[in-house]
């Protein structure tokens, strides 16, 4: 911690950066903030600039909130009577908020967020029985595994007894790690909604002061990201209508043993009739369509008649029926939840990313609970006196508005 001077300051103010902003001017001591702040406060004002990380990671977070909180203890401990403030821009308040919820009893510590988009964190409902569609992820890895199994090993020449052993190594394996893997993936996202949890609850409102400015850019990129989670969740709820429908369909079907004996034997009869067609369009030098068009007949019935075969057997029979059409699911939903998930990483992170279908995050205007937002215009380029056209997200702690309504707020809450 910086060194406040050998006469204990009548305010301590810890200055929090942003995210990817470790060297954000804004806290410095020359800052047009500071500079402001020390004439409206009158002497006696230090600032400390707080470092962290600045990654857009929840760990780093977690981790910068349990630092900042040892700061403030440290804060409170050697300078009893100062009146402490922390003033913290973005992703920066949601931690600090974090911090002095967790800081000492006696801490008197009150916090400023600017433009912070607070994240709160739910777990998703995803349907009466989303893990049988996780599950539906391990399957199109595990029955790809014996063709791998067959391409790699066809070159070698092994007998078939070891490439058999093979695969059932593999798949066991693989099987295994899958299984630990949900299982562990599961557990990470109980503990990142945990790491995440609005601790911000336990602190008076009155010794919050929430600043933000119309169209912030930082809000609509993480908006978006909310969208493509939103759209994620849509699509996993989607595949699991399907997977009911599906084993509705077969439980339907499976009753009616007469008819699919009769379509049994249609699909034998159209098994033969398309494999002669194919034999007598191949040797007899018909057009290519009719080649095609049977040889698609004859697999098309090929595929459909274990399904027909195997509804009737009973539960077990009915599940086997059902794996093919499950597995398409599988197979077309789990690219785009992952292809979904990767518009995350950008504005929440990565973990929040690998996390996408078991926990809900959204930012939001204030954190959980009855909270006063004070909306301030941003300031323009030519108030700027500059030819770009400036982020309203990082240039809120240069508005005169926002300094003044810092200055009165903190000399409003020392003299209570």
């Amino acid at each position: 911690m910086p060194d406040v001077g050998s006469l204990e300051p009548g305010y301590l103010v810890t200055l929090v950066h942003g995210t990817f902003a470790q060297n954000a001017p804004w806290t410095h001591d020359d800052s047009k903030l500071c500079t402001a702040l020390r004439a409206a406060l009158g002497g006696g004002v230090c600032f400390q600039r707080f470092p962290w990380s600045g990654r857009n990671s929840a760990i780093d977070r977690a981790e910068a909130s349990e630092a900042l909180a040892k700061q403030i203890a440290d804060n409170v401990g050697q300078y009893p009577s100062a009146r402490q403030f922390v003033i913290a821009h973005s992703h920066g308040g949601n931690f600090a908020l974090s911090a002095v919820a967790a800081g000492r009893a006696d801490s008197i510590t009150d916090v400023v967020c600017l433009a912070t988009p607070f994240l709160v964190s739910r777990k998703r409902d995803l349907g009466k029985d989303p893990l049988a569609f996780v599950v539906g992820m391990i399957l199109p890895v595990a029955l790809g595994a014996p063709m791998i199994v067959d391409a790699l090993l066809d070159p070698l020449g092994w007998a078939s007894v070891w490439k058999t052993t093979a695969k059932a190594v593999l798949l066991l394996t693989i099987g295994t790690t899958l299984f630990l893997a949900v299982g562990r993936w599961l557990d990470y996202g109980e503990r990142l909604k945990r790491g995440m949890a609005p601790t911000a609850t336990a602190i008076d409102p009155d010794r919050v002061l929430i600043v933000r400015s119309p169209s912030d850019e930082a809000s609509g990129l993480l908006i978006t990201g909310q969208f493509a989670s939103q759209i994620t969740v849509r699509v996993f709820l989607t595949a699991q209508r399907m997977y009911d429908r599906i084993e509705l369909f077969a439980k339907r079907w499976a009753k009616r043993r007469l008819a699919l004996a009769a379509i049994a034997i249609a699909l034998i009869a159209a098994t033969a009739l398309f494999l002669t067609a194919y034999v007598v369009a191949t040797n007899g030098g018909h057009p290519q369509w009719m080649r095609t068009g049977s040889l698609v007949g004859f697999y098309a019935s090929i595929v459909a008649l274990p399904f027909v075969l195997t509804l009737p057997l009973g539960s077990y029979g009915l599940y086997g029926a059902t794996v093919p059409a499950r597995l398409a699911v599988a197979v077309l939903t789990w690219p785009i939840i992952l292809l979904l998930s990767l518009f995350l990483i950008i504005p929440f992170g990565w973990e929040v990313a690998v996390a996408n279908v078991l926990l809900d995050v959204s930012a939001e205007a204030t954190p959980l609970g009855s909270w006063t937002v004070h909306t301030v215009a941003p300031l323009t380029s030519v108030e700027l006196d500059t030819d770009d056209i400036p982020l309203v997200h990082s240039a809120i702690y240069d508005n005169p508005q926002v300094i003044a309504l810092i200055g009165d707020w903190m000399r409003t809450r020392a003299e209570r």
